[in-house]
């Protein structure tokens, strides 16, 4: 059991997708935890970054529209880039390749999908 990614050739487990989100919810400034759906009462609606639509999608029946996709993909890159990380690290390989199959989502022009 885990967390299937629509274009991707991995998977997470439910904890790991679960730490994944909220290290890229810190890279852009956001608590996760704090966050509606993920145990807290602040509103996504109050946080404007591309990220927006993955960090809040549910991880079990989620979808992501074809529109939303390249700007995700793009921001991800751009986290990428700007940490000072190991470029090997896995939350950034993993971040790479949800780019990747974002982009793909996009360009076919089909919704992305988490189940």
């Amino acid at each position: 059991m885990g967390v299937d990614l629509s274009f991707c050739d991995f998977k997470f487990t439910y904890r790991n997708f679960s730490c994944f989100r909220r290290k890229l919810a810190l890279e852009i400034g956001v608590e996760f935890d704090e966050m509606e759906g993920c145990g807290g009462n602040t509103s996504w609606d109050e946080i404007h970054d591309p990220l927006v639509p993955f960090l809040s999608a549910c991880d079990c029946d989620g979808e992501i529209s074809p529109h939303d996709c390249p700007f995700i993909a793009n921001r991800l890159r751009e986290i990428v880039a700007a940490s000072p990380d190991d470029p090997q690290n896995y939350w950034k390989v993993r971040a790479l390749g949800i780019a990747e199959a974002m982009q793909i989502a996009a360009d076919k022009g089909q919704v992305f999908r988490l189940s």
